[in-house]
């Protein structure tokens, strides 16, 4: 992988996130190059309250994806934190440089067909950012969904990475590693259980991403979320 200095990063099994963007050694199976610097660090510094908006609002890549068929290989579904982070890395030693973990950890893919943005209908989200290891399969799963016959209009995007806290206990949510997304969060509220109702999520967005090995909120044991998929469990 490409680092932000233009050097080469390769990927041992048991490296981790280094707090120095000079030393930072991304987290373990991956090789590729990374996205534009200008895309992953466009944001630094800004206290957005929502999702990062920049991270939606580009313009369309000249590339259109044309499949959305599930990749060849997807990393493990991991089980509790620890596993996540063997997995995925950790975010934790970046809090004051957010942007080394962006620009190592996260990449950026448009959408070949560009969805409603979930806190502003006005908007559509032409691109998605995400976990490196996860942004395609996050890509194929939500345009499978239209396939299965999901309106536009009840599949709004309400997003995948942002650095937050969970809402429900004190520690990061799997967010911050781009491997959880949100959709539909105002008709599906935190805390609320899901029902066929016509208003809530789609069945069929619950089908498809369950059938693609996404673990559903809606069956959270403790506090529901119907409106979140992550790429975890136990977390």
């Amino acid at each position: 992988m490409q680092g932000p200095s233009g050097g080469c990063f390769t990927y041992g099994i048991s490296c981790g996130l280094s707090a120095s963007a000079a030393s930072c050694s991304p987290p373990i199976g991956w090789r590729g190059t990374t996205t534009s610097g200008a895309c992953l660090t466009s944001t630094l510094g800004k206290d957005v309250r929502r999702w990062e908006l920049t991270d939606f609002f580009q313009d369309p890549c000249e590339q259109v994806l044309e499949e959305h068929e599930m990749p060849m290989t997807l990393p493990p579904r991991p089980e509790g934190l620890q596993e996540v982070i063997s997995v995925f890395g950790d975010p934790r030693p970046f809090v004051n440089t957010k942007a080394v973990w962006e620009e190592s950890a996260l990449e950026m893919m448009p959408l070949a067909v560009p969805l409603i943005y979930a806190y502003d209908a006005s908007q559509s989200v032409r691109r998605v950012r995400a976990h490196r290891l996860m942004v395609e399969h996050l890509v194929a799963t939500l345009q499978a969904c239209l396939a299965a016959g999901v309106p536009l209009q009840r599949m709004k995007y309400g997003g995948c990475y942002q650095w937050r806290p969970k809402r429900t206990a004190a520690q990061l949510s799997l967010h911050t590693w781009g491997i959880a997304v949100d959709l539909e969060p105002a008709e599906n509220p935190l805390g609320e259980p899901w029902a066929d109702d016509g208003r809530r999520l789609h069945p069929a967005i619950i089908d498809t991403f369950k059938k693609r090995g996404w673990f559903w909120g809606g069956e959270f044991e403790k506090t529901l979320d119907p409106q979140h998929f992550q790429w975890a469990t136990g977390v």
